[in-house]
């Protein structure tokens, strides 16, 4: 019996053995398929001077401009890396290269394929979540959908990179980024009865729900964007701190619903939203080229006891939602 054990712990050893280097043959390779013989290494390295805030990670899209054979725009090289000086390969020639971080957790990248289609943009709201006004809100925006705030993002542009594998120096490509968002502070005072809410949220409407990354160029459509908003009972004060991918243009200011901030409260037995106008505020800020936009309301006037036990403005109910589709190139 001691034999037939023996013989037993062989074999089982021996079929552990092989699995283990069949496994260590498959994943043995896990760098990019796009490497070639002719590849040249290429160090990235970052000057975050301009940046609010160091990303943990970035993306490089290398788009093709030399017209290679083989090669057209719609097959970029990708490279993902960490927020540190690094090294990659990149097959040799001439490129454009777009660059952006790539730690958000609101923001969806489409059309990477094309560097003058690249965008960044949110999902509507009522396809994420179902713990927020459904889209029948959408109506105190004229239409405007509601979308989520984007994350803090940033990006880089380099229009002309050249690597040879003859070059006698390592070439060093430096990303300068700077922010894609404009920083929103929003601070409202004069509401009382602030003790009785639950939560309160905020959406801000005519703004642009698109930015392209490649170009300084925005979306035509506006929506309207959806934000937490914290507060303080004692100073009677609603605050708010967000980015979006910037203003709407001023072009025919008469035919859209003024600039404006709608405040959601969660009050006991009712939901409420109060439509705050803030053209004055915006005006100075649209059409130029901003990094900050202060909202600043005194004296709203608002007692938020007034509406204790009323019936609800909004519905968060599960059945009241529609579904929408988004068609969206990743």
């Amino acid at each position: 019996m001691k034999e037939k054990k023996q013989h037993t712990y062989i074999i089982g050893a021996t079929a552990l053995m092989a699995i283990l280097v069949m496994t260590a043959c498959e994943y043995k390779d896990l760098g990019p398929k796009d490497v070639t013989p002719d590849s040249v290494e290429l160090t990235i390295d970052f000057d975050w001077s301009a940046v609010d805030s160091i990303p943990r990670s970035y993306t490089l899209m290398f788009y093709r401009t030399d017209g290679l054979e083989g090669y057209t725009e719609d097959e970029p090289v990708r490279r993902d890396v960490f927020n540190r000086k690094t090294t990659v390969r990149i097959p040799q020639g001439e490129y454009a290269v777009t660059a952006w971080n790539n730690d958000m957790q609101h923001v969806a990248i489409g059309d990477s394929e094309q560097r003058q289609r690249l965008h960044a943009t949110t999902l509507p709201l009522d396809t994420r979540t179902q713990e927020d006004p459904p889209t029948v809100i959408d109506s105190i925006f004229a239409g405007q959908r509601l979308y989520d705030y984007p994350d803090y993002m940033i990006h880089d542009n380099v229009e002309r990179l050249e690597l040879y594998k003859d070059s006698k120096e390592m070439p060093v490509l430096t990303l300068r980024p700077d922010s894609m968002v404009i920083a929103v502070n929003v601070h409202i005072r004069g509401i009382k009865g602030l003790a009785w809410c639950s939560r309160i949220k905020g959406a801000q409407n005519n703004i642009y729900g698109k930015r392209y990354i490649a170009y300084n160029d925005r979306q035509e459509e506006t929506v309207a964007m959806m934000f937490e908003c914290g507060y303080d009972k004692d100073e009677e004060t609603v605050y708010a701190s967000y980015y979006i991918f910037g203003l709407s243009d001023a072009e025919d200011r008469e035919t859209v619903v003024p600039d404006q901030i709608v405040l959601f409260f969660w009050l006991p037995k009712t939901n409420f939203f109060y439509p705050i106008d803030i053209s004055d505020q915006i005006a100075k800020y649209r059409n130029r080229e901003v990094s900050k936009i202060d909202i600043y309301i005194e004296d709203l006037d608002l007692d938020l006891r007034d509406y204790l036990g009323g019936k609800s403005m909004f519905n968060l109910n599960i059945e009241d939602w529609k579904d929408i589709d988004v068609d969206m190139r990743m």
